[in-house]
């Protein structure tokens, strides 16, 4: 369909909408008209994406009051159009620039109507009176009975709008069994009205940019508690919350969720202050509201979903907000009683739900910058005291490690809740955090410090223990019993959240975790084993960070350089080995190949020999693999190793790495390409780094032959793209401060060192910054 055709039919179709008649219409055609209507507009928008700005005030309009359609109180006049909040900053459509006026005043509008339309009712209802009186007897019962078809018309209308809680069953009820057929179809015609209306809202939001979107957040959301609590106000809370339809409500939450989705820099001027503004309400502080309204809202939602598909839902819902709000700018206790709720979900019967969960949680985990708030809940949902458990007495997986024998969890979920409800709010049950950093705006949860967590990281968490529990097969029973594999994956993502982000929390449970990764690789999945890579990437990213920082800072608590060396033994034993030789899946390879690279020059010195010798060789014999994923991790690696103290100096390796890196300049696949690039400048950077140390050795063993070669390339390369030039001329500069004298003698060598001075200028005159 042509472009043309297609806004002619959303422009019909949109007016349709405003114009449908309320009145003097059956209500079963007009729901049918509305469905038709919505299911247009949606089917052209998923198709086409068309969207003039001029028509989104108007179907804004219209989707939010029939995504209410037959709930009780529901507005019944459409205004014309929706209007962004002034504050969002962003400019109506020019075309109807009368119409400026905020949402309020289009709510007044629909109230007045409201009360026009009963007025108009009881005036003709005092008509009715004075004609009765004036009727004969027979014209009175006839009217009578008109008159009471009509209320059993209004009433059987009212019950279908009611809540399913609210209904009469059908052994009470006064309707025939045609009138009650007729009821239950006009009821689910409503419903249907409903989900159109809200499908139609989804894919409006993922059809619009996010900016513009977020101006009219407020005719959508509550933005404060007596907002949300106000029977005149309907938002999307009034139907994840009232609706009795799960699929409404699912339709609701998938609507707020798309709202909510990347938001997080629109939202990052939150202010969750308790300051009092006595002239006007800045707009930081009615996001910071909104923010917490969302938060109550959700975790009412939490409380009353009973619905498997509705629950997973509202649970995404909640991980979307936790993602995209700045907690950092938040008063404490919002991510406390969040958690509080999830932990009642863990071990759900269904494991869609149990999966949203993890998510939830590994969305906690996600927080940066770390703070103190997301400490305390990972770490135990009970006075340290209590559930302090030592590494001697459990290094595995064994006793009070919390991971059971059987399929299910040790506590059950109300028992989970229970372990949570020892815990008060974090402003309560916190040393220190029972206020807001001096309780004015500005960052309101305080940042952890890990001077400040040594104290209380003595337990594994039972975070970590959860995890290890869904991933791990169990022995009932029944037999071995193991969890579906969503969950299983969703629980080695969360572990390498608490890895990436929170590892002070979980130092002291490395040997749960190594013993963990052991067997996760020997798992013969390799969807399991892709995913412990990441979770191997991360973990070791963060010894690194432990290893490096103990010099730097106060080493009290924190790992020793022999605890991470026995770690990197373990791996690299059997899992790491195996997997660099034998694993068939070649993002696996990929993956474990770059966990290597995170060795660190303190541990690859601290490993025997035989470890050292291994790693650089099956790192080396990758550089030439037929995958060329697995081809670049191997070259990011050895760019990596070449610079570590022990390896530079060994005149061998460099010359091998530097062979490899060479014969890889002209692989045809450019992410091959730019990570050869990259790994090209670090010999240099290493040859550099021996002339400086004074190794004369070095630099007298180390082939002119290869050095030409060095030479030439990075000469060439200087005219390939900015990601390649960028590296280029960093190994091009190195080559030239590094040139022995003896080698100025030689021809090739003056000829070179003139066409790399001609390419240094030339990328300086005309390169990007990070070129020159």
């Amino acid at each position: 369909m042509d472009d043309r055709y297609a806004a002619l039919c959303f422009q019909i179709l949109l007016e349709l909408l405003h114009r449908v008649p309320v009145a003097n219409m059956e209500p079963g055609t007009q729901c049918k008209i509305l469905i038709c209507s919505l299911r247009g507009l949606h089917n052209l928008l998923t198709a086409t994406k068309i969207m003039p700005s001029e028509n989104l005030g108007p179907l804004l309009a219209g989707i939010r009051v029939f995504m209410f359609h037959g709930l009780p109180g529901a507005p019944v006049a459409v205004p014309e159009s929706l209007y962004p909040t002034p504050l969002s900053q962003y400019d109506p459509s020019p075309s109807s620039p009368t119409k400026s006026e905020p949402q309020t005043n289009d709510s007044s509008a629909k109230s007045g109507g409201v009360k026009k339309y009963k007025k108009k009712k009881a005036k003709k209802g005092a008509e009715t009176n004075r004609n009765t009186t004036s009727k004969s007897p027979q014209e009175r019962e006839e009217n009578e009975n008109d008159e009471t078809e009509m209320t059993r018309a209004k009433a059987a209308e009212a019950v279908s709008s009611r809540p399913n809680w609210a209904k009469i069953s059908s052994s009470e009820s006064e309707y025939s069994d045609t009138e009650g057929g007729q009821t239950s179809r006009l009821r689910s015609l409503h419903a249907k009205v409903r989900q159109c209306a809200l499908a139609c809202l989804h894919t409006t939001i993922k059809s619009i940019n996010k900016r513009v979107m977020f101006g009219y957040w407020s005719s959508f959301i509550p933005d404060s508690t007596a907002a949300g609590n106000s029977p005149q106000v309907h938002t999307l809370f009034t139907v994840i919350l009232k609706d009795p339809s799960p699929k409404c409500r699912m339709g609701a939450l998938a609507a707020l969720t798309a709202l909510i989705d990347g938001t997080k820099t629109l939202l990052a001027t939150a202010d969750d202050s308790d300051q009092k503004f006595a002239t006007f309400v800045p707009f930081s502080a009615v996001l910071g509201s909104t923010i917490r309204e969302l938060h109550r809202c959700l975790l009412l939602a939490l409380v009353s979903e009973n619905i498997p598909l509705t629950l997973t839902q509202l649970i995404k819902c909640v991980s979307t907000l936790i993602t995209n709000v700045p907690y950092s700018r938040m008063r404490p206790g919002l991510l406390s009683r969040v958690v509080k709720q999830i932990r009642n979900f863990i071990s759900y019967r269904d494991p869609n739900v149990r999966v949203a969960c993890l998510t939830c949680l590994g969305a906690v985990a996600a927080i940066q910058p770390p703070l103190m708030e997301v400490c305390h809940i990972i770490q135990s949902g009970r006075p340290h005291s209590q559930t302090s458990v030592s590494r001697d007495t459990n290094p595995h997986l064994s006793g009070d490690s919390g991971i059971s024998s059987g399929n299910q969890s040790n506590c059950s979920p109300n028992a989970e809740a229970g372990m949570m409800e020892e815990v008060k709010d974090i402003q309560n049950s916190s040393p220190g955090m029972g206020s807001p950093m001096g309780s004015s705006s500005g960052v309101q949860t305080p940042v952890f410090s890990d001077m400040s967590l040594q104290a209380s990281a003595h337990s594994v968490s039972w975070l970590v223990k959860l995890c290890v529990r869904n991933i791990l097969p169990s022995v009932g029973e029944n037999g071995e019993h193991t969890e579906p594999l969503p969950v299983r994956l969703e629980s080695l993502q969360v572990l390498a959240h608490l890895g990436k982000g929170y590892f002070p929390i979980i130092r002291n449970s490395l040997p749960v975790l190594q013993d963990l990764i052991l067997k996760c690789y020997a798992d013969p999945d390799p969807v399991i084993r892709l995913h412990t890579s990441k979770l191997v990437d991360d973990l070791t990213q963060a010894l690194q960070r432990e290893v490096q920082a103990r010099d730097a800072t106060d080493s009290s608590g924190r790992l020793t350089l022999q605890q991470v060396t026995d770690f990197w033994i373990s791996l690299l034993s059997i899992a790491i080995a195996n997997i660099l030789q034998s694993e068939p899946n070649c993002a696996v390879k990929a993956t474990t190949c770059d966990c290597a690279s995170n060795i660190g020059p303190e541990v690859y010195a601290a490993l025997p020999i035989d470890k050292r010798v291994l790693c650089i060789t099956l790192i080396l014999g990758l550089t030439s693999d037929e995958d060329k994923i697995v081809r670049s991790s191997a070259l990011r690696t050895i760019g990596v190793f070449v610079l570590f103290p022990c390896l530079r100096e060994d005149v061998c390796f460099v010359a091998d790495a530097a062979n490899a890196i060479l014969m890889s300049m002209e692989d045809t696949c450019l992410n091959v390409h730019f990570k050869t690039a990259w790994s090209l400048a670090n010999p240099c950077d290493a040859l550099v780094l021996n002339k400086i140390d004074g190794d004369n050795d070095f630099m007298n063993d180390f082939s002119d032959m290869l050095l030409q070669k060095l030479f030439s390339t990075s000469i060439k390369a200087c005219q390939d793209s900015d990601k390649v030039k960028s590296n280029a001329v960093r190994a091009l500069g190195n080559i030239l401060r590094y040139l022995p004298i003896r080698s100025l003698g030689k021809s090739s060598f003056r000829t070179s060192v003139e066409d790399g001075v001609k390419a240094l200028i030339k990328n300086i005159s005309s390169g990007t910054m990070k070129v020159i």
